[in-house]
């Protein structure tokens, strides 16, 4: 029989597995792989911590090296096409001189062209990246209910298992009655109650634990999940139109200053305060976009620098806190062993220790029957007591039978590194758990990090194209310009 002491290290053990918060559903079994947008705007200089001076030199070489370049360059932009706006407002001399016709005029109108075509490619490659986010918003509730649903599954089977054990206990009291003292070994009926009342005793700890979690919030979220993605997906929409739309219709006035002559230009009509209301619009909206921007590669970056190698990053933070001994080994296996099938179960030895105490138990059980036996000699076989002797042990061999199904503790369940492929004790293997942490990496930086890099690529692509806009616009919209026509901010 297995020891006391190692049946509650085992206990304690399956307890901290079960409160591990465990995501999606394990027979998706699919390892995180980092994608394109991970690895592109990764650094590899990250290494996660609590404690934000440790954090601090990283944070300032992302600042200094990505967040502080981008911005400046906006921020410069943004005065230099406003201060040149000012001049283009208010006199003749901050006009571009191109004659009409001109080679240089052509190629300006050439390269405003692409620019707007840039900008509808851009505002197209925005809707993909729309997908992306409606597709991490869809499968972000899933990791939510799957969170219920694992709890649910090892409550099920905790239930199953403490029913057992209240039985097989019954049953094993009512055998060490002195009316069958004759014939059974009290001793090993102790040993086999002993056995037994620790993993009684274990289930009511799981018990106890899953009471105390409330997943309420998570209810609440996932009811509004719909409705908030569903605004998402509009603002997106709204977003992209107004982006693309001024840029057009910047344009549009550019290439019409360009083409037509005299009064005919939009700059020069009654259009005039149109374009005066639209180039005030953008170069607004061109600052937005650099401060957007900025704020979005920092936040990027330090996803991408996580979600770069995960599990180096989560054991580093946990090793921070102090993880050692048992814990540090059940973090480093639960977390790696999608990459090294043979690394062996933190709990190994005390899962065989299981299998095997319920395995002796069957034995002594069938030979408790045999010892049965003799009542039929001393008392006859049609005697009561004898007859419920052989009922107790009977329903003992078909319920230990039922617990070791229960637990998955069966010796052909059990492979060589210790993980069970079923009952209770799957449900803390390495495919189970190490499969749901995958599968919350595929959803939070497969599909989340994935999108977040790929709308950041975007929101960084229109504050170019918003700033080549600006400059191109306002050359074209001056080629064949009089000099004495009236100022004008496009």
């Amino acid at each position: 029989m297995m020891k006391k002491g190692n049946w509650l290290f085992a206990a304690a053990g399956l307890l901290l597995l079960v409160a591990m918060v465990n995501v999606c559903d394990a027979q998706d079994y699919t390892p995180y792989t980092p994608g394109p947008q991970v690895r592109s705007w990764a650094t590899g200089d990250l290494t996660l911590s609590s404690n934000l001076d440790t954090l601090l030199p990283y944070l300032k070489q992302v600042g200094y090296h990505r967040v502080a370049p981008f911005v400046a360059v906006g921020v410069i932009a943004f005065f230099a096409i406003l201060i040149w706006s000012c001049c283009r407002c208010c006199c003749n001399k901050c006009h571009a001189k191109l004659e009409d016709g001109s080679f240089c005029g052509k190629v300006m109108f050439i390269v405003l062209l692409m620019v707007m075509v840039c900008s509808v490619g851009l505002a197209i490659g925005g809707l993909k990246a729309g997908k992306q986010q409606n597709t991490a918003f869809t499968n972000f509730p899933t990791i939510l209910d799957s969170v219920t649903s694992y709890v649910d599954e090892v409550g099920a089977f905790n239930d199953d298992v403490a029913a057992t054990t209240t039985t097989i206990i019954a049953l094993l009291t009512e055998l060490k009655d002195a009316q069958y003292s004759a014939f059974v070994d009290s001793n090993q009926i102790d040993a086999m109650i002993s056995f037994v009342m620790i993993l009684a005793d274990t289930t009511n700890s799981v018990d106890v634990a899953l009471s105390d979690l409330n997943f309420g919030s998570f209810t609440s979220f996932n009811d509004q999940s719909q409705s908030i993605n569903d605004l998402r997906d509009q603002f997106t929409v709204i977003v992209l139109a107004v982006l693309l739309g001024l840029i057009l219709l910047e344009g549009l006035f550019s290439i019409l200053d360009f083409c037509l002559n005299g009064n005919m230009r939009p700059s020069h009509n009654g259009c005039r305060f149109i374009t005066y209301l639209v180039a005030l619009f953008t170069i607004l909206i061109l600052l937005i976009l650099w401060l957007l921007g900025g704020a979005l590669i920092a936040a990027t970056t330090v996803v991408s620098d996580v979600c770069l190698d995960p599990d180096a990053q989560f054991i580093s933070l946990l090793n921070e806190q102090g993880l050692q001994g048992q814990g540090q080994e059940l973090t480093v296996f639960f977390l790696t062993c999608d990459t090294d099938m043979t690394l062996n179960h933190p709990f190994r030895t005390e899962i065989y220790n299981i299998s095997s105490a319920i395995n002796q138990t069957l034995t002594e059980l069938a030979t408790t029957q045999s010892d049965v036996s003799q009542c039929d000699g001393l008392l006859g076989a049609s005697d009561p007591t004898c007859l419920r002797a052989h009922e107790i042990v009977t329903y003992l061999t078909s319920n230990t039978t039922l617990l070791e199904q229960e637990l998955g503790t069966d010796p052909s369940l059990i492979d060589a590194q210790g993980n069970s492929s079923d009952g209770f004790l799957y449900l803390i293997s390495c495919m189970a758990l190490n499969g749901r942490y995958q599968n919350m990496l595929n959803v939070f930086c497969g599909d989340m990090g994935e999108a977040l890099g790929l709308s950041t690529g975007i929101i960084v692509g229109f504050a170019l194209i918003y700033l080549f806009s600006q400059i191109f616009t306002r050359i074209v919209s001056d080629v064949g310009r009089d000099e004495h026509s009236e100022p004008k901010i496009i």
